[in-house]
């Protein structure tokens, strides 16, 4: 597979811990589809760098993680052909890109309007290496 699972590990750590200092740093992963896809509204497509309309994004899991917590991946293009097209539960090597921005919220008290800013991050899908993986290729070993 080629893929280091002790540094895979660091990163992603890494990333979720301080998600805008990784920001931009691209990771080769082995990924399980999730769900249906979602569209992406014009301020996330802005923050991954996506064509508004065209972005989709869909959720996967991650075994160098070895939760079952999901993470959002997006896609515009053909990229995102195949975010919308891939079949559940499926196991494929990506390369991916992180990302991270801040979304803006109006919100309205009775005597002002108030900004709050939010942190978002996600995975910008670059490329699609290895497509329908063995799903015991996939399992990290144990430490």
């Amino acid at each position: 597979m080629g893929i280091d699972w002790i540094e895979t590990q660091k990163l992603l750590n890494a990333y979720r811990l301080r998600p805008a200092n990784h920001s931009g740093k691209e990771i080769t992963l082995l990924v399980v589809v999730g769900n249906r896809p979602f569209s992406v509204n014009p301020e996330m497509a802005e923050i991954m760098d996506l064509k508004v309309g065209d972005g989709i994004r869909r959720h996967f899991t991650l075994p160098a993680l070895g939760k079952r917590e999901y993470v959002n991946i997006y896609g515009d293009g053909e990229m995102a052909d195949w975010l919308e097209k891939v079949e559940k539960s499926s196991y494929h090597k990506v390369r991916l890109k992180f990302i991270s921005g801040i979304t803006k919220d109006v919100i309205w008290t009775e005597d002002e309007q108030v900004i709050e800013e939010n942190l978002v991050h996600g995975f910008k899908l670059l490329e699609i290496l290895e497509e329908y993986l063995d799903e015991y290729v996939l399992e990290p070993p144990d430490y």
